[in-house]
């Protein structure tokens, strides 16, 4: 039962880390293009190029930090026991997953390489 909290707890913390922080962005990007989101789907230069905003980078490693605390503790009450086991797996797939998408995917030039480079200890950080 154990091992089952602890699967769950890290399967809760990245759907919550993902959602938390991919609602937002979208959020401040239709906020500051003005577009709605049918549009800024047919146009990602226009996404971009908002997101990409030095203000709205900053933004995002703060509202990243937050997901990343919420997404842990919830992590860690999923897990019960398990807790840093949940919390060290779940800090260890984002990171995989930024090192990635950062250096190595098709999105990799879609955000600047300071970000992706700061975003690793702002998730550890939360």
């Amino acid at each position: 039962m154990k091992y089952l909290r602890l699967a769950l707890g890290v399967i809760a913390g990245l759907a919550i880390v993902s959602v938390i922080v991919e609602v937002i962005e979208v959020a401040i990007v239709m906020s500051k293009t003005g577009l709605a989101l049918k549009e800024l789907e047919h146009n990602q230069d226009a996404y971009f190029e908002a997101r990409n905003a030095p203000v709205i980078l900053i933004s995002k490693l703060i509202y990243t930090f937050v997901a990343a605390l919420i997404s842990g503790w919830v992590a860690a009450r999923v897990a019960g026991t398990m807790a840093r086991v949940a919390i060290g797996t779940l800090i260890t797939i984002q990171i995989v997953a930024i090192i990635w998408g950062g250096f190595f995917s098709e999105w990799s030039s879609t955000a600047p390489k300071w970000l992706w480079l700061a975003l690793v200890p702002t998730i550890t950080a939360g």
